[in-house]
Formats: structure tokens, C-alpha cells, sequence
């Protein structure tokens, strides 16, 4: 996975949906990392490198499952150590915004899909009007407002 720079990060954080910032704003995600990076017996370097993939997740430009394939990028971990830390993380860091974080990611998803899709009808000559269609209904102009019969207890 390429590396996101600071200002890459900071638009996609802040582009995510306002409860999903505030329940990342709450994790103390830096010392919870060290924690899991010392009890895995990581260096300084593989810490930072896991708080950059865990942070890729949590931000949304990687699937929370796709974690442990993001893990296993970072140089000189032992492949048996990876589900441990895994585990660690979505245990501590991820379990409360995993959901939330699938559901944005597959709703992006569609979107992008559905953009793809309008761009091969357009090349086709097909084009998709995103409106509601107006039905003309005889008579409608002399409807009146019909209210709800007042109910008196």
C-alpha cells in the first residue's frame, strides 16, 4: 500500500462522517499501538509503521479486512506474530468503529461503481437523469388539504 501523506490523512478524516471522528477522536490509538508494539516485541520503526496501517484503516483508505494483509507489509515481522497483533488491534483500537468503517467504505464503494457505470452508459449514449418524474394528475388543482380528524382524550 502507498503511503498517504499528512494532508491526504487529514481530508479523509475530516470527510468522514461526524459520529465516526468523534468515536476515533476518543481512542487513544498512539498509546494503545506502543502498547501492542512492546508486548509483540516490535522496534520503534514497526510501531510507527502498525500506528500508519492501523490509521489507514481507521480513516478508510483500507478495508478493516484487509488489516492483516496491511500488517504483514511492515518489514521484519515474524508471519506468526501477525494475527496476535491483529487481534490486538481490533480488540483495542478497531472493535467499536469496525461496523461503521465497513459501511462507509461499502457505501464509497457503490458510489464509485455507480459512477463507472453512468461513464459506460454516457459512452454508449445512454444517459441516466437522476429526477424524479412529474405525473400531471387531472383534477389535482382542485384538491384541497385534507387534514387529520382531531382526536380529543
Amino acid at each position: 500500500m502507498e503511503e498517504k501523506t499528512l494532508e491526504e490523512i487529514q481530508n479523509k478524516f475530516n470527510s468522514l462522517p461526524k459520529d465516526l471522528r468523534l468515536n476515533i477522536a476518543i481512542i487513544d490509538v498512539n498509546q494503545k499501538i506502543n502498547t501492542i508494539g512492546r508486548e509483540n516485541g516490535l522496534s520503534v520503526r514497526q510501531i510507527s509503521r502498525l500506528l500508519l496501517k492501523t490509521q489507514s484503516v481507521m480513516f478508510g483508505f483500507v478495508h478493516p479486512d484487509k488489516l492483516e494483509d496491511s500488517i504483514k507489509e511492515i518489514p521484519e515481522i515474524p508471519l506468526q506474530s501477525v494475527k496476535g497483533i491483529e487481534r490486538d488491534v481490533n480488540e483495542q483500537i478497531l472493535k467499536d468503529i469496525k461496523y461503521q468503517l465497513i459501511e462507509l467504505i461499502e457505501k464509497e464503494k457503490a458510489i464509485e461503481e455507480h459512477k463507472k457505470d453512468t461513464e459506460i452508459l454516457k459512452s454508449a449514449g445512454i444517459e441516466i437523469h437522476n429526477h424524479t418524474p412529474l405525473i400531471e394528475i387531472e383534477g389535482a388543482k382542485e384538491l384541497k388539504e385534507i387534514s387529520a380528524p382531531k382526536i380529543q382524550i
